[in-house]
């Protein structure tokens, strides 16, 4: 096989946007093969799910994809720069030769001008300067590029989500120092954070999930699939049950040991959490400039999941394949040896702190959703399209 197309993918949930995207990328790349790197039940936001990562890996097989590969926890529940650079790294693992990825700004050119202004070594101490005055990771960034370009049109699209990510893909590639191919799919109809519905077929997976947690129908904004959503709304108040419960019997000093609590900020958490009725609330009211909406949802998590801050310096990532058509199953079998040898298809007598720390969030999935008994999918083999699936 001459070229393989790496994609990657959070699917929450899969909509017409999604389909779009992958059949644009494949009709541009022309692969042999796609590879897809997907989310497990939690996104980088700090977001359950709406569908479960076997669900997903299933819509993905089904609009094209041959290969899914999942992002661990500790990858796919992280800062946008981990989170790109172990989602590339599993893809060059899999030896892909292009890859392929959603920008709200198409031009390649123009997003290597700004990742060259991110990697001069003043950038980072201008952002540390302006977030120890006191502002937003986001508004420091802005100003820091401001002292290195008056460019309105690249200043404005640095700000924007598909193309944060994008620059942190492009970043991750330079750093493996790999030859791959990049195509830029530019989003069309609407934005990321579009909170409503803005097109008559393409909307942001935001919108949807909205519309999903108000128990309304998403089904004119997806490909014909009928496959049952989580109960969002009873999601998250057993989310907000669990951490009221936590921060009740957990002491604090414990709960500052978990990954990503810094500056005090369980204290916070502790005395507003008594003050708030609901999941939402309790972000919202949490949440500060240093700490917005998505980073302490995503530390609520590793509370929950007890993870502790030395899982920081754990390998971050696994090649761990969730789903296969047979395409991709003859692809991983004349793979290199050594690379097999590292490809987990199952949890059984697996025992990395990885590993467990995915069986944890599995478990967590499934009460948060109430299906206790998802969790056991981990000890199965991979879906195999003709076979099992």
């Amino acid at each position: 096989m001459k070229k393989i197309l790496g994609l990657i993918l959070e699917l929450n949930p899969f909509h017409l946007g999604h389909a779009y995207f992958i059949s644009e990328a494949k009709k541009r790349v022309q692969p042999d093969l796609t590879i897809a790197v997907l989310s497990g039940n939690f996104s980088m936001r700090g977001d359950m799910m709406v569908i479960d990562k076997w669900t997903r890996s299933k819509l993905a097989l089904d609009f094209g994809i041959d290969l899914i590969m999942e992002i661990p926890y500790l990858s796919s529940v992280g800062s946008a720069d981990y989170f790109c650079t172990n989602a590339v790294q599993i893809l060059l693992d899999m030896n892909i030769t292009d890859i392929a990825f959603g920008v709200e700004l198409d031009n390649l050119a123009k997003l290597k001008e700004i990742l060259a202004i991110q990697d001069n070594p003043l950038y980072d101490s201008y952002i540390k300067n302006y977030l120890d005055l006191g502002h937003s990771y986001s508004a420091s960034h802005y100003k820091a590029m401001q002292h290195f370009s008056n460019d309105l049109f690249l200043l404005d699209n640095m700000r924007l989500p598909n193309n944060t990510l994008a620059l942190g893909y492009l970043k991750a590639i330079i750093r493996q120092n790999k030859k791959v191919e990049v195509t830029c799919i530019k989003r069309i109809a609407n934005q990321y954070y579009d909170e409503d519905l803005v097109d008559e077929k393409i909307n942001s997976a935001t919108s949807l999930r909205n519309l999903l947690e108000n128990y309304q129908d998403i089904r004119p904004y997806t490909p014909n699939i009928d496959y049952p959503y989580i109960d969002l709304k009873k999601a998250k108040a057993n989310m907000f049950f669990l951490t009221q419960y936590l921060f009740t019997v957990k002491p604090l000093s414990s709960i500052a040991k978990c990954l990503g609590i810094k500056e005090g900020i369980e204290n916070r958490i502790k005395k507003i959490i008594t003050q708030v009725s609901s999941y939402d609330e309790l972000i919202q009211k949490v949440q500060t400039r240093r700490y917005p909406a998505n980073r302490i949802k995503r530390l609520l998590l590793n509370i929950l999941l007890d993870i502790s801050q030395e899982s920081e310096y754990t390998n971050p990532y696994y090649l761990r394949i969730l789903a296969m058509n047979e395409k991709g199953k003859l692809y991983v079998n004349h793979l290199p040896k050594e690379t097999k040898s590292n490809i987990i298809t199952s949890f059984k007598n697996q025992e990395s702190t990885l590993v467990q720390i995915e069986w944890q969030a599995s478990c967590l999935y499934g009460l948060l959703t109430d299906q206790t008994d998802i969790a056991f999918n981990e000890f199965k083999i991979p879906i195999i399209k003709g076979e099992n699936a």
